[in-house]
This record gives structure tokens, sequence and C-alpha cells, in this order.
């Protein structure tokens, strides 16, 4: 009956669940087995998905004792215990070195994802990219194309990028500079006409971005000098103006570009990229200041030595918080991780292990010992600029000058604290007023 398919449920339907509690005994019985087994069959090969379900459910509970029984427990063994020792051997290695480990280092996009994709700079030069390129192709019926272009120089430093209008020539099919009756053809050269466009408007408030687009253009055409006059005469009528003083922190000058990045860093309005461009050009010009004053060899507690020593840790503040808070794909991130590792040496050389394994358990840590790989990911080498050698020499050879000149180092130390008395925060005060 079970080939009808009709029957077949109707017959499970008023009760024919009821049979397998008559057949599943007779499973265990073996005079009883195979005819038990041959209904069951029969019964799952006609029955539908209910029936199937149901005889799954109550039948294995008496078959696992059977098919256990049929299993030589011998072989499993021989089996099992092969691969369970070489599991276990592997494990013991791995765990053998658990006490010299090192934590590992999240991936560089797990780095990115903790930080902010949309906020690292990788993202922000790509899409900044992508929204100046549309901008150019709609300047012909955008008449707000300069307030644009100031909009995406706050925002990343590759703002600005190099190109033409071109188009096909129908006849020789050549590609050709296109005139579209623009006061520019190259794209960089959009930046002067643009800045004249938005004074023209006479809109005061759009004034410092007119001198925005200047102060750029300026500094694409590497006319340093014109860019910081420029900034200065913009700060007379804005001193709140972050961009004015990133601009003058360009300037070789370091006593007026450390002011003017201290004073830039206290403005309200201020956008990140801007920010942590002068506290990069902050880092740099009071590192050259200290290795210039220090290198005078003024007494200790003369008012040079104390300058020089809060210069020096004016540094190492603004270096541990540019690594700390800065993207980690900040194209500037290695050269203030060498900034930080030899301005931390200098200051608390006594207090270091000679392994430097402080540097290590540095919670910059992450940062400190990975600052090439972002080169490496995009293909690039880092350069071997005068501060890396440097800094790699330090390094290299601290453990070993640490065990030569240690009684040396700890006995002038001991003399007296060089640091009590130095104050770099009335400094940055000063700096900044």
């Amino acid at each position: 009956m079970c080939v009808d398919t009709i029957l077949r449920n109707k017959l499970y339907e008023r009760g024919m669940h009821c049979l397998l509690d008559k057949i599943l005994p007779l499973v265990r019985t073996e005079s009883s087995r195979y005819m038990a087994l041959r209904a069951l069959s029969t019964i799952t090969h006609h029955g539908g998905a209910a029936i199937r379900k149901d005889i799954a459910r109550q039948t294995t509970s008496a078959l696992l004792p059977l098919w256990l029984a049929s299993l030589d427990l011998r072989t499993i063994l021989k089996v099992v215990i092969y691969p369970v020792v070489r599991c276990t051997s592997l494990g013991g290695i791995i765990r053998l070195h658990r006490k010299n480990s090192e934590v590992d280092i999240p991936p560089l996009q797990e780095r990115m994802m903790d930080y902010g994709l949309q906020n690292c700079d990788t993202f922000l030069t790509l899409s900044t990219s992508r929204d100046f390129q549309k901008a150019m192709m709609d300047s012909i019926k955008d008449r707000n194309l300069g307030l644009k272009l100031a909009e995406y120089i706050l925002r990343t430093e590759f703002s600005i990028a190099e190109g033409v209008f071109q188009s096909q020539d129908p006849r020789s099919g050549k590609i050709e500079v296109g005139d579209l009756g623009l006061p520019f053809t190259r794209w960089v050269d959009a930046l002067p006409p643009c800045a004249r466009a938005i004074r023209m408007g006479g809109t005061p408030k759009e004034e410092d971005l007119a001198d925005i687009l200047d102060i750029k253009y300026h500094i694409l055409k590497q006319r340093i000098s014109n860019a910081v006059e420029l900034a200065r005469k913009g700060l007379k009528r804005t001193p709140d103006q972050a961009y004015f003083y990133y601009a003058i922190t360009l300037s070789a000058d370091h006593v007026e570009g450390l002011r003017a990045a201290k004073k830039g860093l206290k403005c309200k309005h201020i956008t990140p990229f801007v920010r942590f461009q002068l506290m990069q050009r902050a880092v740099e010009h009071a590192g050259d200041m200290v290795i210039r004053i220090l290198q005078d060899s003024p007494a200790v507690g003369k008012a040079k030595w104390e300058e020089g020593i809060a210069f020096l840790m004016s540094a190492l503040d603004d270096t541990k918080v540019f690594v700390d808070e800065a993207p980690p794909d900040n194209r500037h991130m290695n050269t203030v991780l060498y900034w930080y590792i030899l301005l931390t040496i200098t200051i608390n050389g006594p207090n270091l292990s000679t392994d430097l394994r402080e540097l290590q358990a540095s919670p910059l840590s992450p940062s400190v010992t990975h600052d090439d790989n972002f080169c490496r990911a995009i293909d690039i080498e880092a350069p071997k600029t005068n501060l890396r050698l440097g800094q790699e020499t330090v390094v290299k050879y601290y453990t070993t000058a640490a065990a030569d000149f240690g009684t040396v180092i700890a006995k002038a130390s001991s003399e007296e604290d060089r640091l009590k008395t130095v104050s770099h925060e009335k400094l940055e005060d000063d700096l900044a007023a």
C-alpha cells in the first residue's frame, strides 16, 4: 500500500506512525532484523518528507548501537593516534615560546578600518581626486569652481592634480589640448583665475579662500617665499586661519616656522589635514632647533640649555600625539616616527633598557615597528633619508654603546637632574602667544 501516494499519506495521518513503534523493537532481534529493516526501507523509499523525518528520528537510537558494534576500535585508535600526536607536538612547539613572544601587529587594512577608512589619507586622496576631476569637467557650466578647489585644498595635500583639457582631432585622430574658452588650459593654472573670480565676487568671508588658492598655487610652483608672504598678509586680516600658519611653516626659518605651527594648532576652525600638517612641521622645526642649540654645548642651567631641552620635550609630545592620532597611512608618519625614536632615546636614555624594549611595549609600538609596511603595500621603497639612517644607526648600536659607556652615562646623569627646571609648557604658550 505504500506505493499508493494518496493512501500512504492518509495512513500516516491516521496512525501509521504508531506502526513504527512495533517495527523498531524487531530491529534489535537478530531473527526479525532483516524483515524489519526491509519494511523500514520500503516505507522510506515510498514515503514523503514527513514520514522520512519520523523514521530517521526514531531509528537513529536503535541503529546507533548496531553501527558502533560493527566498528573495529583497535583499527580506529591506530588511525587516529598518529595525527593526534602530530597535532599535539605542533601545539607544543607553538606554545614553547609563549613567554618571550610578542603581540602580533594588526594588518594594515585592519589598522585603517579601526581608524576609520574614510578618514585615512589614501581614501581622502582618491575621493578628492575624483571630486577634483569632476569639478574640472563641470567648470564650463559651473561658476563655483574656486570654492570647490579651496575645499579640496583644505582636505588633503594632493588635492590639485596635473592635467589638461584634451580633445580628439576629427581629421587626424590625434589627441590635442582643447581650447574651451577658459582662462586656463592646464588644471593647475586654474587656481589664480579662480582666486580673482572669488575676489571680484566681493564676499568678505570668501577672501580667505581666494588667498588659499593663490598660496596653494605658489606651493605647487615651488615659490615658497611668495606663499609665506601672502600668508602673512592674510593673517593680518584673519588671525584664526590655520592654513595661513601652515604656509608659513614651510619656510626655512625654524623660529618663525615653529611659532606659526604652534599658533595654527590653537586655531578653533581647523581641518584634520591642516592640523596634522602643522603638527608634523612643528616636530621638524623643533627637532632641528634642538640639534642646533645643543650642538653649541651651552652650560647646564643656562637659558639656552633650558630652551633646547624645552624644544626637545615639546617635539616629543607632538610626535606622540601625531603617531597616536594621525591616519596610519599618513605620508609623514615615517619621519615623525624617526623623530619619536631619537627623541625618546635622547630624553629617557639612562632609564631605558639596553635592548630598547620600552619602545616595543609602547602603545605606539604597531606604528614604530611597522612604519614601512604601507610603503611595501604600494610597492614603494621607503627613502633612506638622513634622519632614517641616523635613527637606524642609533637603534643598531645602542645596546653595544650602552654596555661600553653605561657607567659614564649613569654617573653624568646622577650628578644633576637636567630636566627638572625645564617648562616646555611655558615655552609652547610663549610660541603661540
